[in-house]
């Protein structure tokens, strides 16, 4: 198979810009992985999971706890509907 001359460019500089950085920092300047996991997903998305539980109940809002019983009935009934039909 052959490239087009476009994407042979692109290979080309994509060779040189990996030799160029092969051996140096992250994006973000680390040198090798904090935890060098081979499926990172069995830290993260438990720490992830946490930290969504931990953010709702740190920064909750009780207007919205107050207005839960309005939208469930609203969603349920329909209750309005013809009002939000003037956008």
């Amino acid at each position: 198979m052959v490239l087009a001359d476009k994407d042979s460019k692109a290979l080309v500089k994509a060779r040189a810009d990996y030799e160029k950085n092969k051996d140096g920092k992250s994006l973000v300047g680390l040198d090798a992985p904090l935890f060098p996991l081979k499926n990172p997903a069995i830290l993260s998305v438990p720490v992830g999971f946490l930290a969504a539980i931990a953010g709702t109940f740190l920064f909750g809002s009780r207007r919205e706890e107050e207005m839960f019983d309005e939208l469930y009935i609203r969603q349920n009934t329909g209750y309005g509907m013809a009002d939000a039909s003037d956008h």
